[in-house]
C-alpha cells in the first residue's frame, strides 16, 4: 500500500453521481465539479514554520471526501486506481447520521 507523507492524503476516487435525489440525470461533463473519494490513508502532516508543533490531517482512513482534481497525482497500486490530493485541496468530510 502507498503511504502518502507531510500533508499528502491518498483517496481512493468514487464515480460521479448520474442522477439526484430527485431523479433528475445529471451531464456527463461538469467542469470545476468537486470529486468524492474516500481516504485511504493520510500523511503525519506538516511541521509548523519556526516551531516543533506537527499540523496533522483532519481525515481519517474511511472518510469520503470532496476535493478538487487540480494539483492531484494518479498513483496506481496492485492494479487499483488513486490519486495523492495535498490536504488544502480537499474542501469536505461527509459526516453521516448513524
Amino acid at each position: 500500500m502507498i503511504s502518502p507523507i507531510g500533508d499528502q492524503v491518498l483517496v481512493e476516487e468514487l464515480p460521479p453521481e448520474e442522477k439526484t435525489e430527485t431523479g433528475i440525470w445529471l451531464p456527463p461533463t461538469r467542469e470545476h465539479q468537486l470529486k468524492k473519494g474516500r481516504v485511504m490513508s493520510a500523511g503525519k502532516g506538516l511541521w509548523h514554520l519556526g516551531t516543533s508543533v506537527r499540523i496533522s490531517p483532519e481525515m481519517y482512513p474511511g472518510d469520503i471526501v470532496l476535493f478538487e482534481a487540480v494539483g492531484v497525482a494518479l498513483v496506481e497500486d496492485a492494479g487499483r486506481k488513486f490519486v495523492l490530493v495535498p490536504q488544502n485541496s480537499i474542501r469536505a468530510i461527509y459526516e453521516y447520521d448513524n
